[in-house]
């Protein structure tokens, strides 16, 4: 090795090259590692198993060198040189590729003496990797998202109207431009309409445009800004507002204000109809007779209140009064196991809060047999209550129907007050009207057949004959009518054997005769 440096050395001035110009020494040892990195780098990124190891190639042409006994064969010395550069280049120029393409950090720290060659130990001729970019995961939108989406789009429409209206709040607008804001859902205020002109005109151009939400934000803007006289004055002379604010008022369950607005403004006939229902929100009986006899002390202290609205008030009042000991007495009643008809017909509700008609029909249904002095009794009923006799037939005859008190109906539609007392069917709604009711509750057909016939018009006998399924009542009214031919084709719907066709045959035989 000494010999090969003395010999380069000593012909510098021919090949222009002395290892003592290198300042850091370079020997040859030094030249080795110039080519070849010392450290072992990571595998190729590209994998190929075609790699070059240059570290390898690198050692075998200097071993090559040092093992030539002669100092003076410049020839290989030259061409080792050379080689060594051209794979080199050719290393780099893959490589570039190979760096660019991984983007991977630099490896200068592998090379011991220059980070120009710092250089990894595998390169791969291969194709040079190409880098897939990262899957987009497209996720669907959840039900938070929908209403976080909905939330914030609240948020800032709620902004927008907070910036306008700080803008508009010291900004008069005209009454129909700020009715049109109020129609339109945009953002309003009436705190600069103070005098009664501007707030009646407000009030006249919601009614103009017919806007029942204008209108009731119009009447409460004036009820919190006017006298309660004044207010009540001004609208009582605009009966469309009035009407407005009522519904208003009884929609939102302030009934005993509507009630006081009602009684100020004269309209009794309604206030009457609100004391009602005032008195029916008292589930206790003694706390509904107590509203009951304030509301009728209140229409007799005014000089112009509607006789008829008192007299509704104190008809409710006698009938809860009436109710109080038919449910008592019923209530009891009810409880023991022989008792037929509560076994039969048990009692869905208290009779206490029923109308005049229910309460009637109620005893009907369980009290028809007593007499007219109990106060259970529905002809005590109807003389207290002065009920007319066609709602009371009407009433009793569904009543008895249910039950099929077939005896009570025959008693109640019986006239006893002819010659000597005898006995006549008799209706005031008319026996068309009484197969009717009966028809309705399920009344066998042998029943019905009987106050059929007491109709007199054939053709509407005929009629709820055939509606009725009455064969024997049809038979004989298309005899009446002379209709055979009818009859005869009536005849053929039956069996040959039943006892409706052998009457029709009868008929027929008689007719003949």
């Amino acid at each position: 090795m000494a010999d090969d440096e003395a010999y380069w050395n000593s012909t510098s001035a021919v090949r222009g090259f002395d290892f003592d110009d290198d300042p850091h020494g370079v020997n040859s040892e030094n030249l080795l590692k110039l080519f070849a990195v010392s450290l072992q780098p990571p595998s190729s990124p590209l994998g190929h198993s075609d790699d070059v190891d240059l570290r390898s190639t690198a050692s075998d042409d200097a071993s090559s060198v040092r093992s030539d006994g002669t100092n003076d064969d410049i020839p290989k010395a030259t061409s080792f040189a050379r080689s060594l550069v051209a794979r080199t280049r050719s290393t780099l120029s893959k490589t570039s590729i190979v760096s660019a393409a991984s983007n991977s950090s630099s490896v200068a720290h592998h090379s011991s003496v220059s980070p120009t060659f710092s250089l990894p130990l595998k390169v791969s001729p291969k194709k040079p990797q190409v880098i897939q970019p990262p899957e987009i995961v497209v996720r669907p939108r959840s039900d938070s998202d929908e209403s976080g989406s909905q939330l914030m789009s609240e948020v800032q429409y709620l902004r927008r109207n907070l910036e306008v209206s700080r803008k508009d709040q010291w900004i008069k607008l005209s009454a129909k431009e700020m009715v049109w804001r109020i129609v339109r859902n945009k953002p309003y205020g009436l705190e600069n309409y103070r005098n009664l002109e501007e707030k009646l005109a407000l009030l006249d151009q919601a009614l103009n445009l017919y806007d029942n939400n204008a209108i009731i934000i119009v009447i409460l803007h004036m009820k919190h800004t006017l006298n309660r006289e004044i207010f009540l004055r001004e609208l009582a002379n605009k009966p469309d507002a009035m009407d407005q604010y009522v519904a208003f008022l009884v929609g939102d369950g302030k009934l005993q204000e509507c009630f006081d607005i009602l009684e100020h403004i004269g309209r009794f006939d309604e206030a009457t109809q609100l004391q009602l229902r005032l008195s029916l929100q008292k589930h206790h009986i003694p706390d509904r007779l107590k509203e009951l006899d304030s509301g009728i002390k209140r229409q007799l202290t005014v000089a112009s209140s509607p006789a008829s609205e008192l007299t509704r008030l104190r008809t409710y009042k006698s009938l809860l009064e009436v109710q109080r000991p038919i449910d008592d007495h019923d209530e009891k009643a009810s409880k023991d196991p022989k008792n037929d008809l509560f076994v039969q017909f048990p009692r869905l509700r208290s009779v206490i809060g029923l109308s005049l008609i229910d309460t009637l029909h109620y005893c009907c249904l369980y009290h028809f047999d007593k007499p007219e002095t109990n106060f259970c009794s529905p002809h005590y009923i109807r003389r207290a209550f002065a009920i007319p006799e066609k709602q009371f037939l009407w009433t009793a005859l569904s009543a008895l129907s249910k039950a099929q008190k077939w005896n009570d109906i025959q008693s109640l539609l019986t006239d006893r007050t002819g010659w000597f007392g005898a006995p006549k069917p008799k209706s005031a709604i008319g026996f068309e009207s009484v197969v009717d009711v009966l028809l309705r509750n399920g009344t066998p057909p042998d029943v019905l057949a009987y106050y059929l016939r007491l109709i007199d018009e054939p053709e509407l006998r005929l009629e709820l004959s055939r509606k009725s399924k009455c064969h024997s009542v049809t038979i004989d009214t298309l005899a009446v009518l002379k209709q055979f031919d009818k009859l005869q084709d009536f005849g053929a719907k039956f069996d040959p054997g039943s006892a409706e066709f052998q009457y029709i045959q009868e008929v027929l035989h008689k007719a003949k005769m």
